[in-house]
């Protein structure tokens, strides 16, 4: 049996909670081509995801509004846990993938007896608690849905190194410049 695969046209606009992915930007390009290819040739775990999103997403979708947080967030969910109860190989547990000592910042509570972590709603409260968090410290949601899913260490060195990388290549533009003007 043959599988006719079709790439997608990535010249049209494409934008998550509402920002431009920047088509000037290769590696986003790729990086966006990679995902769809691979999220769309799964064909189980698409549909399985699909057939769970049918049973979720109406209970994310209004919680996500109480907290003005766009919906596409609720993709967040199925990144971190394809919308399974999963446990993480460093501990985060449930859809959100909260490790203990955050999900008990953002009000979940996790004892022996209870763990919050596994509660549809009441984590996807306490997940737009740390959504709205990130977004005010990083300023846009895409660097918010970024620094949930690597952490805000994880995406604060990210930033700095490009910013480091920005300062040279100027510093080395000017210096090419100084070196040519002077010739």
């Amino acid at each position: 049996m043959y599988r006719r695969i079709i790439a997608y046209d990535l010249h049209q606009e494409f934008n998550f909670a509402g920002e431009a992915i920047p088509k000037d930007n290769f590696d986003a390009v790729e990086r966006l081509d990679r995902e769809l290819l691979i999220n769309s040739y799964l064909n189980a775990t698409t549909l399985l995801n699909l057939k769970i999103a049918n049973r979720f997403f109406p209970v994310i979708e209004p919680i996500l509004k109480k907290y003005g947080i766009p919906e596409d967030f609720k993709y967040l969910s199925v990144a971190e846990s394809n919308l399974r109860m999963a446990t993480s190989p460093s501990g985060a547990k449930g859809f959100w993938q909260f490790m203990e000592e955050s999900g008990k910042g953002y009000g979940l509570e996790i004892n022996s007896e209870i763990d919050e972590r596994y509660h549809v709603e009441k984590s996807t409260e306490a997940a737009c608690k740390f959504i709205l968090h990130l977004k005010q410290k990083f300023g846009s949601w895409t660097l918010a849905a970024a620094a949930y899913n690597m952490g805000e260490a994880g995406i604060a060195k990210r930033l700095e190194e490009q910013k480091q990388i920005i300062i040279m290549t100027s510093i080395s533009m000017k210096k090419l410049h100084v070196t040519y003007s002077g010739s």
